[in-house]
């Protein structure tokens, strides 16, 4: 018999053995006299204790619960100061079976459930506008929580035990608890589950994965279909690039073209000097027969553009933006051609840049744009490409908002607003060192 008793916030557990089956007096296991003698509905009994056998069982049990098993003992007692760890000790004596009785002498302080499973989730999943929606429910015998309360649940308790009020828990495996806080740090809260950004499946993919049922629409799975063409894509180099990439340069192009297969902005950041500017030609010159590209550069490095061109993609036009009829020169554009414009000329010709689609842009030196409060970044937020990818050294130069900034161009939506932003993860990495909100982002 196992005895659960309230001590401070946790409890005291204590191992007792029981000679006589329907009642009588209760003993430390293995000590004390081999006959006892008690009495039992008005009548005189007597029983043999075997004190070898009880030590045994007694060894069996403090095996079978690691809780017990690590902890010492004070005075043939366990001491489990906090909740935490009272909850666990309390699902792996229920696992015990016929092993063991569990009794609460003075009233029940803990209720905890068995263990929910992933297998007992049910999801649904549908488009809804720009996001994705997900909900979802967990039924446990006569109780079910949607996936509003699950999330609101998890906010509540640090460890996989939920509180319900009343000494009551619902417990999660501990797998369970990691993909609801996946989904937690990936989505935002909707009326029902959760809504997230369309880029944000892969990260959810386990999740779905490991759900006893998903109902998804035909926009998730067209979604998770252009995924998985995107990580098979073998894109080719084009046959006219005359640049010999190296090893990482032709592996940053595959990058690129994967993504821009899967309709994913891209950022290539790399330091100076290792060829941040031939992998984005390369990705150009694959794309460009398909419509016209717009590189958006400071001034000082337009010409630099416009010689690289000519060395390594000498079959792409370079068509450096300024004099002349600039309306005229948008308008006669198409495939192969390719758009130098400085920072300067984007702000200044904001509405005309934006007037058009672009088949591929890129901004170079995208630090450029860090700030989303400039002329300067609202006129490249106008921008529509059917892919938009940016390079730069120096991706975070001063704080996080910085980079949260320059995903709004290449993706928009995917970070969520610049408070959600904040709140999930520059406040908790900047401030608080956060290292699971850092892995997060």
């Amino acid at each position: 018999h196992i005895h659960l008793l309230p001590f401070g916030e946790g409890l005291k557990i204590e191992l007792r053995v029981r000679p006589f089956a329907t009642g009588g007096p209760s003993y430390r296991p293995g000590a004390g006299g081999e006959w006892v003698i008690a009495e039992i509905d008005g009548k005189r009994v007597q029983a043999r204790r075997d004190l070898k056998l009880e030590r045994r069982r007694v060894a069996q049990v403090v095996t079978a619960v690691p809780s017990l098993s690590r902890q010492p003992t004070v005075g043939g007692e366990w001491i489990l100061p906090d909740p935490e760890a009272c909850l666990e000790a309390l699902l792996e004596l229920q696992a015990l079976g016929d092993q063991a009785v569990l009794e609460w002498p003075e009233g029940e302080k803990f209720k905890v459930s068995r263990p929910a499973t992933l297998s007992q989730l049910r999801l649904n999943i549908k488009r809804h506008r720009d996001w994705f929606d997900l909900d979802g429910e967990l039924r446990l015998d006569e109780q079910v929580f949607n996936m509003r309360q699950l999330l609101e649940l998890l906010e509540r308790a640090p460890g996989r035990f939920l509180p319900l009020g009343d000494g009551q828990f619902l417990a999660l495996t501990d797998e369970f608890r990691r993909r609801l806080e996946e989904l937690r740090g990936f989505g935002e809260p909707g009326a029902k589950g959760v809504r997230f950004h369309p880029l944000a499946a892969q990260m959810l993919e386990p999740l779905t994965a490991e759900a006893g049922s998903v109902r998804a629409d035909a926009d998730w799975k067209a979604q998770i279909q252009r995924l998985r063409e995107a990580e098979a894509l073998q894109p080719a180099i084009p046959s006219t690039l005359q640049a010999e990439l190296r090893d990482y340069q032709a592996t940053g192009f595959e990058w690129l073209a994967r993504l821009a297969h899967w309709g994913v902005g891209a950022c290539l950041a790399d330091d100076m000097g290792l060829g941040k500017t031939v992998q984005a030609l390369t990705l150009i010159l694959s794309r460009a027969q398909d419509g016209p590209g717009l590189v958006v550069a400071p001034t000082s490095v337009c010409l630099n553009w416009v010689d690289e061109i000519r060395r390594f993609t000498p079959t792409l036009n370079p068509i450096v933006f300024g004099g002349g009829d600039r309306e005229q020169t948008l308008a006669r554009l198409g495939p192969f051609d390719l758009l130098i414009c400085s920072y300067g000329l984007l702000q200044q010709e904001a509405e005309l840049l934006a007037g058009r689609e672009w088949r591929t842009i890129v901004l170079d030196e995208a630090q450029a744009i860090k700030n989303m409060a400039t002329k300067r970044s609202q006129a490249a937020m106008m921008l529509r490409g059917d892919f938009r990818m940016m390079t730069t050294g120096t991706p975070i130069e001063n704080h996080l908002g910085e980079l949260w900034n320059l995903f709004r161009f290449i993706n928009p939506g995917l970070l969520g607003s610049l408070e959600r932003f904040n709140q999930r993860f520059a406040t908790p990495i900047e401030r608080d060192q956060d290292v699971q909100a850092r892995h997060r982002l």
